[in-house]
């Protein structure tokens, strides 16, 4: 599956993540015109081993209510017993949590046909696009090469259903999804950033940077595909094309080999066995257990509101866990889970990570002893210190040096990028990593939303206003080449109308300058968007304000003079 395109457009992909959020319905199309663009990627695969046989494959167009049916049918064939993990994640982090296991089932499946732009259908052998009222040459490509690596792989891997069906855990499916969605971005980019005379080998895959996509489809979402993908850029660094499928085929054991690779096949997980049940707490009825993993307690983590490098740190020094739920009486139930960790203070930073937000903790208890963390959720308050009782006989395995030294190592180069979070300092939301600062208007403050930052206007009953900050790589674009690029994803929808596009300056540096408001496909609120931009040696800095079009005439004099207050530290950032 694909959420965006790879654009070197921000405001491309910014048109691609927000398209996403629903697309109009339609009719089966056999003839897709993206098979036309599939036959010149196709070539391009070739050239280094990808070999699909496309007519073999069937290319179908869906409208969102199609691609809702079709994807929870797809949902439905994965293990039940994986299923309920996530939920039960999702019930321990979430304000709202969801209101019944069959609602985050179906809220899953719908969630998935807003957000994603195409998907591979294995029982179909088919790529699926949905419907959408814009489609820039790079996203094409993109969202193409992608889905044909998915097609590939389901090939050499013995069908991408039976591969995801036959997950042993929750961790074991976050590790085989990671795989399958990285090994695709890493191929799929490649492509997109080759030229018609380059070698795909040849190739330079450069280290994972800000994307719109983060902005507005969620850090929590991406995680999958920028970790797979960093890993697979990795992985083509140490040993080429030979070790990306090497690796393809045969996976690293858990998920924390996958955000860390260089605890690649060296810190294994420890096995956890969990004491029964007390016969005090009275009858209960085992009904499932599972490893959770780091790849699912970090995007736990980010869902309970912690910034994603917070949540990296707080994650990092997993070494192992199991889950177990058991039923009690006709309709409760009761959740034992117990994670272990490298070091003590890994422990101790996650059980303050997990305890940082969630405000309900009348049926939820945490306790650390050494390296373990246990926790419990039990309805009746009564059970959970009889649980706690059985519990305390965990015990730490013996250190391992290799584990801790490459858990400090990278915690310390996490702790280094979180220097560079944005902060509010003096009425000023500074942006350290570019050197930016802006002045916060009245009233607005700092908020963390799937994991990144925002400055977010004081909460009104439809939507608040915002501004965004990112940083691309410039690839030796000018300002005249950003706004050719920049405007022309505007004027291909109907719905969109560009107010105006400049170059002047902001402040006294030169910016480029965009406005356009209209409605959005899928979305039922016209929006307003200004986008500045500037040069920032070999990057390019994005900020984007937005608002609701019918608030225009409130927002605007706030975001204009936010804006206009931009001051840049020259020393980090010099503009040109």
């Amino acid at each position: 599956m694909r959420f965006s395109g790879l654009t070197s457009s921000s405001v491309a992909s910014l048109l691609c993540c927000l398209i996403g959020n629903g697309c109009k319905g339609g009719d089966k199309k056999t003839d897709s015109p993206h098979r036309v663009r599939a036959v010149v990627i196709n070539k391009k695969l070739s050239t280094f081993g990808y070999k699909i046989d496309l007519e073999k494959l069937k290319f179908e167009t869906l409208g969102a209510e199609q691609a809702k049916a079709d994807l929870a049918q797809q949902f439905s064939l994965q293990s039940d017993v994986i299923w309920r993990a996530q939920y039960l994640l999702q019930y321990l982090t979430l304000e709202e949590p969801p209101v019944s296991f069959e609602s985050f089932q179906q809220q899953s499946a719908i969630n998935a046909s807003n957000t994603f732009l195409a998907y591979y259908h294995p029982e179909r052998h088919s790529l699926v696009f949905l419907e959408s009222d814009y489609a820039g040459p790079g996203a094409d490509d993109g969202l193409v090469a992608h889905e044909l690596i998915h097609a590939y792989q389901s090939r050499v891997l013995g069908g991408l259903g039976n591969f995801l069906r036959n997950s042993e855990s929750l961790d074991d499916l976050f590790v085989r999804r990671i795989v399958i969605e990285g090994h695709a971005e890493a191929v799929s980019s490649a492509v997109v950033r080759a030229g018609e005379d380059h070698d795909l080998q040849t190739v330079a895959l450069v280290d994972d940077t800000d994307s719109i996509e983060q902005v507005f489809s969620g850090e929590a979402l991406s995680l999958i595909y920028r970790a797979g993908r960093r890993f697979f850029w990795l992985m083509h660094a140490d040993g080429g094309w030979e070790l990306v499928e090497e690796v393809l085929q045969s996976r690293p054991t858990s998920s924390e080999q996958m955000l860390h690779p260089s605890k690649l096949g060296q810190d294994m997980p420890t096995t956890i066995d969990l004491p029964p049940w007390p016969s005090a707490a009275g009858q209960a009825k085992r009904q499932f257990e599972t490893v959770v993993g780091e790849f699912a307690i970090y995007g736990m983590l980010i869902n309970n509101g912690l910034r994603v490098t917070e949540a990296y740190i707080s994650a990092t020094g997993w070494d192992g866990d199991l889950m177990r739920v058991y039923q009690v009486g006709n309709d409760e139930w009761v959740m034992v889970w117990r994670t272990l960790w490298d070091r003590n203070e890994d422990a101790k930073q996650f059980v303050e990570a997990f305890s940082a937000k969630k405000s309900d903790t009348s049926r939820l208890r945490l306790r650390q002893k050494g390296c373990a963390v246990d926790l419990v959720y039990a309805k009746d308050q009564a059970i959970a210190p009889l649980l706690h009782a059985v519990l305390n006989t965990a015990e730490c395995p013996a250190d391992t040096t290799t584990d801790v030294l490459s858990t400090i190592s990278e915690e310390q180069r996490a702790l280094t990028k979180l220097k560079d979070e944005p902060k509010v300092r003096s009425n000023r939301w500074l942006i350290p990593r570019v050197g930016l600062s802006i002045a916060v208007p009245l009233g607005w403050k700092e908020m963390t939303n799937n994991g990144r930052a925002s400055l977010v206007a004081p909460a009104s009953a439809a939507f608040s206003a915002n501004l965004n900050v990112i940083d691309l790589p410039r690839n030796g674009q000018s300002l005249e080449d950003l706004l050719k690029s920049e405007t022309a994803p505007v004027k291909n929808i109907d719905s969109l109308t560009l107010d105006h596009s400049i170059i002047g300056t902001t402040n006294g540096i030169s910016t480029l300058r965009i406005e356009f408001h209209g409605t959005m496909p899928g979305m039922s609120s016209a929006m307003h968007f200004i986008v500045t931009e500037y040069l920032c040696t070999d990057r390019y800095v994005v900020i984007t304000a937005t608002g609701l079009y019918s608030h225009r005439k409130e927002d605007s004099p706030i975001l204009e003079a936010a804006i206009a207050s931009l001051e840049i530290d020259k020393e980090l950032c010099n503009p040109l």
